[in-house]
């Protein structure tokens, strides 16, 4: 068993050019110890290439026919035998200091994410995102607002993701992932320095019309939602289609400002930190339904 007991996965498809700096920011961060684990999703562009030319004993690379990212997570998940596993996607950059900051984070968490620094590519422009300290039940009651944890942050106890069932083949299967370990139970913190470079470019996944599609297609996150919601609210709030659309004005749910102020005196009775970023999530919500009240009124 290594000391450090970290394997880093990583799925990719035609990510020729972005998955060597890729794996080698992961590689120079990881410990001595670690290990990187990449499985290329049926590439038919110059990836298995690129991953032949790095030469690192930390390295695996598993090499299967496209099965999507969901189940391609499971098989890398399949893989690990450590204690501790982390996420690295294909298209980010990993700064140097990241396992050093988050490795001790995970005595006090199931799942542990840190901030991160939007980069788009082809500028010099980056930001961070996401800087707040957010733990204990206030962790939780994010989740029902927006998706406050960067996939290519996390770093989580092997067991316990197993233990809730792992990825299933939707998409946003990491917002699926988290709501599912909050209403388990496990403690998911964000805390520490920026650990990721999170680059946005037009070729993501998230931006393509067949994800939107399937994204549109399925409710199980929607029931994984409402199963949270149910838990932590005692109601199931009628805002995450209308939220996960955009805010149409056209689209405000009923009785929304009765869910918002119910929601809102949870927060402030939570424990945890981070209840001023939820707070201000809900300001905007209520901005919003109120403009399209106005709106529809003229």
């Amino acid at each position: 068993m290594r000391s450090s007991g970290i394997t880093c996965v990583m799925p990719a498809r035609n990510a020729a050019a972005t998955i060597g700096a890729a794996v080698y920011s992961t590689l120079r961060a990881l410990p001595d110890d670690g290990l990187l684990i990449v499985r290329d999703d049926g590439s038919t562009d110059g990836t298995a290439d690129v991953l032949r030319r790095i030469r690192d004993r930390r390295l695996s690379v598993l090499v299967g026919d496209p099965i999507g990212i969901a189940r391609s997570a499971n098989a890398l998940l399949d893989a690990v035998d450590t204690p501790f596993m982390c996420r690295m996607d294909a298209d980010d950059i990993c700064l140097p200091w990241r396992f050093r900051a988050q490795r001790s984070v995970l005595d006090s968490a199931d799942l542990a994410f840190s901030p991160w620094l939007r980069w788009r590519s082809g500028t010099a422009l980056v930001k961070p995102a996401m800087t707040r300290r957010l733990d204990g039940d206030v962790a939780r009651l994010e989740l029902l607002v927006e998706n406050p944890f960067l996939h290519s942050s996390m770093i989580g106890r092997t067991g316990s993701i197993r233990a809730i069932g792992a990825y299933r083949d939707v998409a946003s299967e990491d917002y699926d992932l988290w709501l599912r370990a909050a209403t388990a139970g496990l403690r998911l913190r964000r805390s520490g320095p920026p650990v990721v470079l999170y680059r946005r470019h037009p070729r993501q996944t998230s931006q393509q019309s067949a994800w939107l599609a399937q994204r549109s297609a399925s409710t199980l996150v929607l029931d994984a939602w409402s199963v949270l919601a149910k838990q932590l609210l005692g109601i199931v709030p009628g805002w995450f289609t209308w939220r996960r659309d955009g805010f149409p004005a056209n689209a405000v749910p009923p009785d929304v400002s009765a869910d918002i102020a119910r929601m809102r005196a949870t927060v402030l009775d939570a424990s945890g930190s981070g209840a001023a970023e939820v707070l201000a999530c809900l300001r905007r919500m209520e901005r919003r339904a109120g403009s399209a009240a106005t709106s529809s009124t003229q």
